[in-house]
């Protein structure tokens, strides 16, 4: 994705003709229209395991983010983990222990756009994730 500012672009054909074209580029995450948002990538499944393969839960945004809140539930909606740092996972436990086979909610909430802007974007995506032992 190409930033605000003025780019060019210049072409030759095959003939050896060349044109050159300038043009200004206004556009900010916060003005992309609705079909087009913010995508944040969460795994459905995680192995817990210590291997070092698929160890943690953790939100993987692909523009920048911010106001970010990342919670897990159990199947009885209590919150096992939270976390507003967007380096953070959650790794299967449960307070000391670590959780068995099962499927746990997730939420994340978070602002996508430029920071400053006033009209950022508020997006919340939910799901599930299936704990493998």
């Amino acid at each position: 994705m190409l930033d605000p500012g003025l780019y060019e672009i210049s072409v030759i054909e095959s003939r050896g003709c060349r044109d050159r074209y300038e043009f200004t580029i206004d556009i900010s995450y916060s003005t992309i229209a609705d079909d087009c948002p913010c995508q944040v990538f969460i795994p459905n499944a995680i192995t817990a395991n210590e291997d070092g393969l698929n160890d943690l839960l953790k939100s993987r945004p692909l523009c920048p983010i911010s106001d970010y809140i990342f919670q897990v539930f159990n199947r009885w909606s209590s919150e096992i983990f939270q976390t507003n740092d967007q380096k953070k996972g959650w790794n299967g436990d449960e307070g000391a222990y670590y959780v068995g086979p099962d499927i746990f909610f997730y939420r994340v909430g978070y602002r996508w756009g430029e920071v400053g802007n006033e009209s950022l974007e508020r997006a919340m995506i939910t799901g599930t994730v299936t704990v493998l032992r």
